[in-house]
């Protein structure tokens, strides 16, 4: 029979899905099938063989705006619930592509070549906000697309695993949390995992589980992406993990500054105990942070928090500069007070001057001397007999006396 006489046919009587076969290769034939989809005056049967063969062919790019130019919900659903048959049987056919180790080896790149399996996750992604009785069916069928070769298979197809995540449900999720496990990019991972469970604490509990678990191996060479990840995560499940690499010498200092930023986002003022200790048992630069972040978290009061938390004993600041850090901490003091919108500092320089502790004497009269407390001179002159010798000075014969009365002749 030639065309023109089946087109005869078809146009002399009520079209049947079988009379579209023709149009898979004739020309225009597409546009006369999407045509045909969208046209109320055509039998459903009619309209779901016109999808089916589009599909069929992968004009994956016509289904989405054929179905948006449905006139309602109902509609839509009705035509998403029937198709669900082919697009599961295109599925079942697993034939996209593998990630195997030759590919692994030059680079991860593959084509996705004429592959069913991937037309119809890309379809189970668009239908699966419209379907009714079929939307778990196709989260599961998106859900399961995710659940290995994940980097591979963010390449395949028209959608990538962070758009598909959100409709795969329950079993989409889980497979998300099990790439996080081995992805060369967990930050970017999350991130897709955020987008829609950020509020969820049981979610950001397992992705901070997953990542405390990567860091541990990797210890303590964390960077790039994990390191990403672990800052923006903000779940107290890190919290082990970011304590351990601030404590260990061997972890680099720009990566204890950056945890303990996220420890501060984490905790709060009840990080106050953890940074304390760093300034008990730390030495360096790594104790005079934490006593910066103890007075960001408590304000004026941290001052004396901070200062309590210094050793009494010499040797530990037998590797400090303790007369220029401690003016590097009163001149911090006092911007963040300002930025605080804190007057003034006396009452807690007056018990600071007043305590048994040498430590805290020596950052009370240096902030009363930065600070230009007047107030406290009478304080600071009570100091003047102390014969307590201070390490890691400039003068090796600096005494809390004498350094009280260079402070008392400034005020």
């Amino acid at each position: 029979m030639s065309l023109l006489v089946a087109l005869g046919f078809v146009w002399g009587c009520e079209r049947k899905p079988e009379d579209l076969e023709i149009w898979r290769t004739s020309e225009g034939g597409y546009e006369k099938l999407a045509e045909w989809a969208k046209s109320p005056t055509e039998p459903d049967a009619v309209r779901v063989r016109a999808i089916e063969i589009l599909i069929e062919e992968n004009q994956v790019s016509d289904i989405q705006p054929l179905f948006e130019a449905m006139p309602d919900a109902a509609t839509r659903a009705k035509f998403a619930d029937a198709i669900y048959p082919l697009v599961e049987k295109m599925w079942t056919l697993q034939d996209q592509p593998s990630l195997s180790e030759d590919v692994k080896e030059q680079g991860g790149q593959v084509k996705v070549g004429d592959s069913k399996s991937v037309v119809a996750k890309d379809i189970a992604f668009f239908m699966q906000p419209y379907a009714s009785s079929k939307k778990t069916a196709y989260e599961d069928i998106l859900g399961a697309w995710m659940s290995k070769d994940q980097d591979l298979r963010t390449q395949l197809g028209a959608t990538t695993l962070g758009q598909v995540m959100p409709r795969s449900g329950k079993k989409g999720l889980e497979s998300m949390l099990t790439w996080l496990e081995t992805t060369a990019k967990p930050a970017t991972v999350q991130r897709n995992v955020m987008e829609f469970a950020k509020d969820d604490p049981k979610i950001m509990g397992d992705l901070a589980t997953i990542l405390v678990k990567r860091a541990n191996e990797k210890h303590p060479d964390v960077e790039g992406e994990l390191e990403v990840a672990l800052l923006e995560n903000g779940h107290p499940n890190l919290m082990p993990y970011l304590e351990k690499a601030i404590n260990d010498p061997a972890a680099p200092n720009k990566l204890k500054d950056g945890f303990m930023d996220a420890i501060v986002r984490i905790q709060g003022e009840k990080a106050t105990p953890f940074f304390s200790e760093v300034v008990r048992n730390q030495s360096g630069l790594l104790r005079w942070v934490a006593a910066q972040r103890i007075i960001e978290l408590r304000g004026k009061a941290g001052i004396l928090v901070a200062a309590n938390a210094l050793p009494l004993e010499s040797a530990a600041y037998s590797d400090e500069d303790l007369q220029k850090e401690s003016e590097f901490l009163c001149n911090f003091i006092s911007t963040e007070m300002k930025d605080q919108g804190v007057d003034s500092i006396a009452p807690e320089l007056t018990r600071g001057l007043q305590s048994e502790r040498w430590p805290v004497q020596v950052i009370s009269l240096r902030c009363a001397e930065i600070a230009k407390e007047a107030t406290v001179k009478g304080d600071v002159e009570n100091l003047k007999s102390s014969k307590t010798s201070l390490p890691g000075w400039g003068d090796s014969k600096m005494t809390i006396g004498k350094f009280a009365g260079e402070v008392a002749a400034k005020l």
